[in-house]
């Protein structure tokens, strides 16, 4: 098996010793060893530095596992293109996302697209858009979701849909009255600066509405009191039902959740930005037929959350 060097090296490497390695690949020691003495005699130079403890590679195994890292990389890629040669749309496909966002976009977005293309295996991994565009870019996720991506080399965007920052208050706070008309919207306006030294609730720094946060803080030159850190909106808007504090949240799911909490929502002054959500994924390498079928099912989606948002704020 052409990948059966790669795999022993990597054994070695991970259990540190020939005897543990063996016992891991379920072959005797003598056998491991004899096949690596072949591999080192086949590459021309000694891979493995067998004095030290645990064992590690010398400077040519480093530049060879690297190659034969490349080498796999290839190998998978030609697979896949080899795969999408034949009829239908199959295959398996890990894609990233924003904790919250898998509550209300991909529930909507996956499902006429497992309808739609049964063949496709897909697994959704969670994390904040940082890690998920380094995962993206090193080959661990085949796509994500990711709000206002960096322009990292080697990645591609496209766009899905924007979301305004609102301010989310209980309908009964006080605040409520200082808000004026907002002719462009049905989302009244309320000045940050009225929230100095009052609590709020906020997400945690990882996540992308945290960075709004403190952009505002800075812009109104306000500091309001974080009274609670959380890892989802959906949190936020919870506890701020509970009295703990006003909080930030997207248009999206200021309409989505609307009808469950007795809430108010605000355009905020100073202006800030849309977020502008974009699918990631690496230009130089190939996009199969299924990740594409997925992405166009994404925007679609993302069409008709932007018709919806849009009918919420004019009526």
């Amino acid at each position: 098996m052409a990948d059966k060097p790669f795999q022993y090296i990597q054994t070695l490497l991970e259990a540190g010793s020939f005897s543990r390695a063996a016992k891991r690949l379920n072959i005797s020691q003598p056998s491991l060893s004899q096949f690596i003495m072949r591999l080192e005699k086949d590459v021309g130079a000694t891979l493995v530095d067998r004095v030290a403890k645990p064992l590690r590679l010398t400077p040519a195994g480093e530049c060879w596992i690297e190659a034969e890292k490349n080498v796999n990389k290839i190998r998978a890629l030609s697979r896949v293109q080899i795969h999408d040669m034949g009829s239908g749309i199959t295959g398996r496909l890990v894609v990233g996302t924003p904790q919250y966002f898998e509550g209300y976009f991909l529930v909507n977005a996956l499902p006429p697209f497992m309808k739609e293309f049964p063949g496709v295996e897909l697994v959704i991994e969670q994390g904040s858009g940082v890690d998920l565009e380094e995962s993206v870019a090193d080959g661990r996720l085949d796509l994500a979701i990711v709000p206002n991506p960096r322009n990292l080399p080697n990645i591609t965007t496209e766009e899905l849909y924007s979301k305004e920052c609102l301010i989310a208050l209980r309908a009964d706070d006080p605040m409520c009255s200082q808000a004026v008309e907002n002719r462009a919207s049905s989302y009244p306006v309320l000045d940050f600066r009225l929230f100095d030294g009052k609590p709020f609730v906020t997400v945690k720094h990882d996540l992308r509405m945290r960075s709004v946060f403190d952009d505002l803080c800075a812009k109104a030159h306000a500091k309001p009191k974080v009274m609670l850190e959380t890892g989802d909106l959906a949190t936020c808007l919870a506890l701020t039902d509970e009295k703990v504090g006003p909080t930030l949240v997207t248009n999206t799911l200021a309409r989505l959740f609307a009808p469950k909490f007795p809430l108010r929502f605000f355009s905020i002054r100073p202006k800030i930005p849309e977020s502008d959500i974009r699918v990631v994924y690496r230009s130089n390498r190939y996009v199969s037929k299924a990740a594409r079928a997925l992405i166009d099912c994404m925007k679609k989606e993302g069409k008709e959350l932007t018709t919806l948002n849009d009918a919420a704020e004019t009526a």
